[in-house]
């Protein structure tokens, strides 16, 4: 059974109504114990690339189901800081 990027999105998008842990979501998408490895990895690097993200508790989500801008942050020496969005 492949694990990929476009199952888990679709997944995310369509059947998970909340952020999910990285287990619960392996348990939604009804991953066996012996692809958990592999799920893990590909979870990762979605979580690197920014097609979903982390947020509190260590739950995962879709930016856009959040309500959150994926982008580049640059900062300022006074503190303050600027998001210039990807698309």
């Amino acid at each position: 059974m492949p694990i990929d990027k476009a199952r888990i999105l679709n997944f995310m998008a369509e059947k998970a109504y909340r952020p999910l842990k990285i287990r619960e979501l392996a348990k939604g998408m009804k991953i066996p114990e012996e692809h958990y490895r592999a799920f893990r990895r590909t979870v990762r690097s979605m979580l690197q690339e920014g097609s979903i993200v982390k947020i509190k508790k260590n739950r995962l989500g879709l930016p856009e189901k959040l309500n959150l801008v994926v982008g580049k942050l640059t900062l300022n020496k006074s503190g303050f800081g600027f998001v210039q969005a990807e698309d």
